[in-house]
């Protein structure tokens, strides 16, 4: 399945207007490519909801680069966070599935048109298994709110999005973590690789 030529097709679509998307972040460097991009297309409100990300101390530092980044580069983008709760995160497909479906519950809540993540960006993510998350998201929401929110299909390491993330990283100046957030992955030096 080709995610990047559904998301060309949809933007086609949707050309003239620019829809509103809850777009679930998971860093300043993930989401640095991914607003450059999106930007030009939609009306974005970001939801920064990441309690995966361990120790807490770190989560609070991807968070102060994340908002920095976006009051500097992108502050046409509103931000809404979800909190630091801990004790409701799981494997790695259970995180993920609670981020997408945090964003569905903001679009929703805000009436918007579409939903997503920038977890695609990522070389060590599997596009298909965010799309799958995100499409079954998009059941639900609708179902529970009679809703016609759409989820944004995405493979945003597509086009270099990834090697843009870390130009974008290093001409911004952001702090670039060495490891996806996650418990297991974290071995005290904050040295270690993505899931």
């Amino acid at each position: 399945m080709n995610y990047q030529r559904q998301l060309d097709e949809l933007i086609a679509n949707t050309a003239g207007s620019r829809p509103g998307l809850a777009l679930h972040a998971c860093c300043a460097p993930c989401a640095s490519s991914v607003l450059e991009y999106l930007t030009a297309y939609f009306d974005i409100t970001v939801i920064w909801y990441n309690a995966n990300i361990q120790p807490k101390t770190e989560h609070d530092r991807r968070k102060i680069a994340f908002v920095e980044m976006l009051e500097r580069y992108y502050p046409q983008v509103e931000l809404v966070e979800r909190g630091y709760h801990i004790s409701e995160w799981g494997d790695c497909e259970y995180c993920q599935s609670l981020r997408i479906r945090a964003a569905a519950e903001l679009a929703a809540e805000r009436r918007l048109e579409y939903f997503g993540t920038t977890l695609s960006v990522s070389p060590h993510k599997n596009a298909a298994q965010i799309n799958r998350l995100g499409f079954s998201a998009q059941e639900h929401i609708n179902r529970i709110h009679s809703a016609n929110i759409s989820w944004l299909p995405s493979d945003f390491k597509k086009r270099n999005g990834y090697l843009r993330s870390i130009e974008l990283s290093r001409t911004y100046g952001l702090y670039r973590q060495r490891y996806c957030g996650c418990i297991a992955n974290y071995r005290g030096d904050g040295f270690s690789f993505e899931q």
